[in-house]
């Protein structure tokens, strides 16, 4: 038998912003890495009108007497609460210099305010968009349009071509039920662009001409935008 070296790899730093309900993703991963024997370090930091409104406080005080590694800072926007460790409105001064040398990982789940104001001010710090994991509840949004219009969509690496309209949802759930594989970040919440209204953009795919029909483009999140 010939000995080898043994590599352990360490998770990288991951800061978790939580704003109201918006807890409860961060909740089930806290249960999770609760039963670990070596579980990592997390920053959570959970933003409320004040502590009393808080969702599942007695859980989360209870996981932290299970959880060493677990450090959380509660925001409160009301200024005459006590007893929060920041008072004010959440933002990413909480987040030091050295994290985002180290190429932390920022989650997020709450208010879209809250989530795009704090994301703008860690890209402009240098943070990769990349590097950035955000979750909504909201339904998501549907291509809008005539159903009777339609546009041949050509998948290169595939070599297939498929007519898509409206009716059949975004160009990568269409996609997929046709048998072909998109990459994409939408799912896991990556949001390369701030711009929400836009569509978030990651699975939007390179193509060699415009899908068009008038002054309409069909991009990859099936959303329309003006040509």
């Amino acid at each position: 038998m010939v000995a080898r070296d043994v590599c352990r790899l360490s998770p990288p730093d991951a800061h978790r912003f939580a704003g109201g309900i918006g807890i409860t993703p961060f909740l089930s991963y806290l249960e999770t890495i609760a039963s670990q024997a070596e579980p990592p370090a997390v920053w959570l930091y959970y933003a409320n009108r004040n502590l009393s409104s808080q969702a599942f406080a007695q859980r989360i005080a209870e996981l932290k007497t299970h959880l060493p590694t677990l450090q959380v800072f509660n925001a409160c926007d009301d200024p005459d609460v006590k007893g929060g460790d920041i008072i004010g409105r959440l933002t990413a001064d909480v987040v030091d210099d050295s994290l985002v040398h180290r190429r932390a990982r920022f989650y997020f789940c709450g208010p879209e305010p809250m989530m795009n104001g704090i994301t703008a001010q860690l890209l402009a710090r240098g943070v990769p968009s990349f590097d950035i994991f955000r979750e909504a509840f909201k339904s998501p949004a549907k291509p809008t349009g005539d159903p009777d219009q339609t546009f041949q969509v050509t998948f290169s690496r595939s070599q297939k071509a498929i007519v898509w309209s409206p009716d059949k949802g975004s160009l990568l759930a269409f996609a997929e039920r046709n048998g072909i594989s998109l990459p994409s970040g939408c799912r896991v919440g990556q949001y390369p662009e701030l711009d929400q209204a836009a569509g978030c953009w990651v699975c939007k795919q390179k193509h060699s001409r415009s899908w068009a029909h008038g002054s309409v483009v069909i991009n990859g999140c099936g959303t329309r935008n003006q040509h």
